[in-house]
């Protein structure tokens, strides 16, 4: 019969045990900052073959931002790190695209340092004059 008390005893204590484990995990996983990103075009309403310059910045050096550009008949897509200053650039030519139509930017951050998490997203757009 002591021995029976003993294993209860036991399982009890691993019960207890993993209960005050569990919520340590949840807390750190609460703790992780957010890694927020910003995208920017330097020219509003480029014309046809113009060059544009797209800005990245992020909270955190290290992140990686994947930008999305949708034209109205292509869409390409960026990876970009930012550098220790959390910001970088990136120089394109607009091409000949669709007078007056939004070609919008979309930016997701995909990989962080540790202690940031992912998921933040930023958009920007330009009309082509």
């Amino acid at each position: 019969m002591k021995l029976r008390d003993a294993f209860g005893a036991g399982l009890i204590s691993v019960f207890a045990v993993a209960g005050l484990v569990s919520p340590v995990y949840a807390a750190q996983a609460a703790t992780l900052r957010v890694d927020k990103c910003s995208v920017h075009v330097n020219i509003p309403h480029p014309h046809a073959r113009q060059t544009e310059t797209l800005a990245v910045t992020s909270t955190a050096a290290g992140t990686t931002v994947q930008v999305t550009i949708r034209y109205k008949t292509v869409t390409h897509v960026w990876k970009f790190k930012t550098p220790k200053s959390t910001k970088t650039t990136y120089q394109f030519g607009v091409g000949n695209p669709t007078r007056n139509y939004r070609v919008t930017l979309s930016g997701t951050v995909i990989a962080v340092p540790k202690g940031y998490k992912t998921g933040s997203t930023c958009s920007t757009s330009f009309v082509p004059a």
